[in-house]
């Protein structure tokens, strides 16, 4: 184990670290070698890494989000669950419904600002087809300066 130095923190050496230290002994320069090289290659890259570590008293735990494009095969997927289509319409389902929940709360607030919006923008309008002051108190409009007034107008109408 010439390569191997006893204060680096890689994947590799944790590894190395965690077998018992007669089996780790076993290995020739060549086999750590290559050891190292298929563990950088295969290390996990993620389009999306979040590690949160929430701390508590004695104890803490962490929340992980990996997402990613999948690489793995369907056979190796089915290999290691059986019931990988049951698992993945799951994953869809958490998916789309996380989706919504982030969406929704913000769809429905920008209709919300869009109302309040709408009803700043709403200007009273003579209406001029209603020319005496009877026929346009009867559609509950305002008779006022010899003009029937809609304070209910919009642009948008």
């Amino acid at each position: 184990m010439a390569h191997h130095t006893k204060h680096n923190h890689s994947p590799f050496d944790q590894v190395l670290r965690r077998m018992s230290p007669e089996i780790a002994a076993t290995f020739t320069d060549s086999q750590l070698v290559e050891l190292q090289r298929v563990m950088r290659n295969s290390s996990s890259r993620h389009a999306i890494d979040i590690r949160l570590t929430i701390p508590f008293p004695k104890r803490g735990f962490y929340f992980v989000i990996f997402a990613g494009r999948e690489r793995r095969s369907i056979e190796r997927l089915r290999a290691e669950n059986p019931h990988y289509v049951y698992t993945a319409l799951i994953g869809l389902l958490v998916a789309f419904g996380f989706l919504a929940a982030v969406t929704v709360p913000s769809v429905l607030g920008i209709m919300a600002l869009s109302a309040q919006s709408q009803q700043a923008e709403i200007h009273p309008t003579a209406i001029p087809w209603l020319q005496d002051q009877q026929s346009c108190e009867q559609t509950g409009r305002e008779w006022k300066d010899d003009n029937c007034w809609d304070k209910e107008w919009s642009h948008k109408f």
